[in-house]
C-alpha cells in the first residue's frame, strides 16, 4: 500500500513540476566535515534544490589539480538503485574511505574537486546533469 501511495505522489509531483521552469540553484553538495590532511573518510551530502525530481547520482569521482590539469584520484562507488530524490530533499551521497580508494592514509595538500552526475526527470525523458564541487586541502 505504501508503494502505491509513493508512486502516486511521485507522479503528481513530476506532473506538476513539468509546468514550472527548473530552478537555477540546482543541486548542492556539502561535506559533512571540512576535508584536511588528517581526514580519513569524506562524507558528502547533497540537496535537491531544483523544482524537479532527480535521480540519485550514478557517477561520482574525486580529482586533484596537478600542473593545472585535473587528474582522477578515485572513482567513488555509488550503490546501484533508481531512487528518486524529491525537490527539497537531502541525501547522503557517499562515505569515501581515502585509504581504501587511494591506497594512501590521507589526501595530500592541494586543490581537489568532487564530481557527481545525476539525472533530472522531465516529462518522459531524463536529462543528465553534472555538479563539480572544488575544495582545497591545506
Amino acid at each position: 500500500m505504501t508503494g502505491i501511495l509513493e508512486t502516486i505522489i511521485i507522479f503528481i509531483v513530476a506532473f506538476m513540476s513539468s509546468f514550472v521552469p527548473m530552478s537555477e540553484e540546482g543541486v548542492t553538495v556539502d561535506f559533512v566535515e571540512q576535508v584536511t590532511t588528517e581526514t580519513m573518510v569524506i562524507v558528502c551530502e547533497y540537496k535537491n534544490k531544483t523544482n524537479r525530481i532527480i535521480s540519485e547520482p550514478h557517477i561520482c569521482k574525486l580529482s586533484k589539480k596537478v600542473d593545472g590539469e585535473w587528474q582522477t584520484v578515485a572513482d567513488i562507488p555509488v550503490p546501484e538503485g533508481s531512487t528518486r530524490i524529491m525537490p527539497g530533499r537531502r541525501g547522503t551521497l557517499c562515505k569515501f574511505n581515502i585509504e581504501y580508494h587511494t591506497g594512501k592514509l590521507n589526501l595530500e595538500e592541494g586543490e581537489y574537486k568532487f564530481t557527481m552526475v545525476y539525472d533530472v526527470h522531465l516529462h518522459d525523458e531524463l536529462i543528465s546533469a553534472r555538479k563539480d564541487v572544488p575544495f582545497t586541502v591545506g
